[in-house]
This record gives structure tokens, C-alpha cells and sequence, in this order.
């Protein structure tokens, strides 16, 4: 926020509190008692030219609503989500073995053998393959830590193409073994909601427009209480003398025949003709609800 403290033609200065304020930047005010606002054209010096001819007077708070620069660093951003993953190492003559694991209990192992010697500079091998076996850019994967498993003196020379191929093999060994747990996770939770009988649904009885065309759609419906279960209307041959639709709409009270009118008197069964099929209608005043029973032929 900041407070004009002159207004000239097209421009006006602002004390020292709103920093920063640059041509592109959307700025508001109150003029009397309308919220007003425009854009930064150019800012010379202290002086701001606005977009809009007049300027605010003297005395005027202004509010920056729009910071041109932070949204432009927010454009040019990409976000970047890493899992965490822990490294554990262990290094000898003819070995090399690598473990990761994630922060949710995932581990994959991978191993490299050769015929290597001691390395002259143990310390100095010690900080490359590190340092080779922490990177994991283009990866999912970011390496919190490496550490060595046990006491790996003396370090053999490892090639560093053996250690980046080890590091890139274990990490997809971890990626698949994440995939793998969250598959099985949700084929337990699935099991679980099948094996969830706590909520019983309030009928006894599906009728075929349920629609339970499979076993373990029945079984579901069995573990919570139902106990008739209809032939599917899907998997019918014909749906004759069935009622396919109930609903609150009334063609009789939408048409001005409610039955539910003392001074209507127009009875008799009534019928709806739509796409070569021809429907019963039924009406249960009481609910309020009308049916559509499915006639023969077409």
C-alpha cells in the first residue's frame, strides 16, 4: 500500500511504502466512494503514469493488485515434486551394491560385480561415488542421502559409468515397487469396502431396473442386506409389462388434468408414444410420482 503524495498531469508520485512498482503492475483505489483501477504504463523516475487519464488525488491509498514481476516468475516457474529416497551403499573388491528406499516403506536393491582393485585415493573415491550415486534428475526420485552400509574400507575403483548405471537400475526397481504397493494398496481397500457391511441399504429388495448384472455387484448388495435381487433389465430379452422409469415429473398435472382436482373429471388410462415404443402411465398421487410401464411391440 502506498499514499499519493502529488498528482501532476497523467501522474502522480507515492510516498516510499509501496516498493518496487513497475510499468505492467495493476494498481486500485477508492475514488469517493468507487473502487477504481487501472494499469502501470510507465513509471519515470518517482512519477507513475497510469493507463486511465485521471489520476488519483493527493491523499489517495493505493493498493498494488496485480505485481507484473511476480507473475512473470510464477509463468516461467515449473513445479517440481520429488519423492525422497534414502541411499545405502556397500563397496568391495569384485561388489558393489546399492539400496533405496522411500519414506513410505518401498526398497529396491541392485548389485554391480567386477574385477576391481583398490582404489589409490579411498577418500576420493569415497566422495565420487557419492556424489554419482546421489543424482536422480529426470527421475521422480530425489536423493536425500547416501550412506555407506557398513564399513567399506578399502574402496575399490569403480568406473563411474558402472556406478550412474547401478544408480539408474535401482531407481527404476524403486519406481516399479511403488507402482506395485499402490496397486495392491487399492485392491485392499476394495476388499475392505467389500467386506463393509456397516451400512445396510434401507430395502430388502433390488428391482431389475438396479440393474446387478454380475457377481460382485450381488455380492455387495447381499452384505448389505438385500435379499431379492431381480433379473437385470440389461440382460433381458424384453422389458414388457416392466416399469422402466418413475418419476416426479406428471404429464397429467403438467397438462392440467391432476386427478388430484376435484373439478377435473378426465380419467382413463393414458399413454405416451416416444421412438416407436409405446409406455403405460401410471400416477401415484399419493407420492406424487408417475410410472412408465413398457407396452408390447413397438
Amino acid at each position: 500500500m502506498g499514499t499519493v503524495i502529488k498528482a501532476g498531469k497523467g501522474c502522480f508520485i507515492l510516498d516510499n511504502t509501496l516498493h518496487g512498482i513497475e510499468a505492467g503492475d495493476g494498481i486500485c483505489y477508492m475514488a469517493e466512494s468507487t473502487l477504481a483501477g487501472t494499469n502501470v504504463n510507465k513509471v519515470d523516475g518517482g512519477a507513475i503514469y497510469p493507463d486511465k487519464p485521471d489520476v488519483p488525488r493527493p491523499g489517495t491509498k493505493i493498493y498494488r493488485n496485480y505485481d507484473h514481476r511476480f507473475h512473470k516468475a510464477l509463468e516461467n516457474s515449473e513445479p517440481d515434486r520429488t519423492i525422497p529416497v534414502d541411499m545405502l551403499y556397500s563397496a568391495r573388491a569384485g561388489k558393489i551394491e546399492v539400496t533405496a528406499g522411500d519414506r513410505s516403506g518401498c526398497r529396491a536393491a541392485a548389485a554391480a560385480h567386477g574385477n576391481w582393485q583398490p582404489a589409490r585415493d579411498a577418500a576420493r573415491m569415497k566422495v565420487t561415488l557419492e556424489a554419482h550415486l546421489a543424482k536422480s534428475g529426470g527421475t521422480l526420485f530425489n536423493v536425500a542421502s547416501v550412506t555407506p552400509a557398513d564399513d567399506t574400507d578399502p574402496l575399490p575403483f569403480v568406473p563411474v559409468s558402472v556406478v550412474n548405471a547401478l544408480r539408474r537400475e535401482v531407481l527404476e526397481k524403486l519406481a516399479a515397487r511403488r507402482l506395485q504397493a499402490f496397486e495392491q494398496k487399492k485392491k485392499e481397500e476394495l476388499a475392505a469396502a467389500l467386506r463393509d457391511d456397516s451400512f445396510p441399504y434401507p430395502s430388502r429388495e433390488l428391482g431389475g431396473d438396479a440393474n446387478v448384472t454380475n457377481s460382485l455387484a450381488r455380492k455387495f448388495w447381499t452384505m448389505h442386506g438385500v435379499e431379492t435381487i431381480a433379473f437385470p433389465f440389461d440382460l433381458r430379452d424384453s422389458l414388457e409389462g416392466q416399469v422402466v422409469m418413475t418419476t416426479p415429473y406428471c404429464l397429467r398435472r403438467e397438462t392440467g388434468h391432476c386427478l388430484k382436482d376435484k373439478e377435473n373429471k378426465t380419467a382413463g388410462e393414458l399413454y405416451l408414444h416416444s421412438g416407436g415404443f409405446r409406455y403405460r402411465l401410471g400416477f401415484d398421487c399419493r407420492a406424487c410420482l408417475m410410472t412408465l410401464t413398457k407396452c408390447r411391440g413397438k
